[in-house]
C-alpha cells in the first residue's frame, strides 16, 4: 500500500506516499458470523458483514473454508 523512496530497513523516518486509499475501520463480528472477504493483506482481511458495514477483520479469526 505504500511505495517507499529509500531502504525499510534503514533508520527512520522514511518517507514514501500510498499508492491507494486507505481505510482504518476495524469490523467487530459475532462467532458464527459470515461474512464477505473481499482482499487479504498482512493478516488481515477487508470484509462485509450481513448488515453491509465493512471493515477490517485479523485473518486469525476467520476461517475462510466455511
Amino acid at each position: 500500500m505504500i511505495e517507499s523512496e529509500s531502504d525499510l530497513g534503514g533508520p527512520l523516518p522514511v518517507a514514501g506516499r500510498f499508492l491507494e486509499d486507505y481505510e482504518s475501520t476495524e469490523l467487530t463480528a459475532p462467532a458464527g458470523e459470515r461474512l464477505t472477504l473481499f482482499r487479504e493483506t498482512s493478516g488481515w482481511y477487508w470484509a462485509e458483514d450481513g448488515a453491509g458495514r465493512r471493515g477490517w477483520i485479523p485473518a486469525r479469526c476467520v476461517d475462510p473454508d466455511v
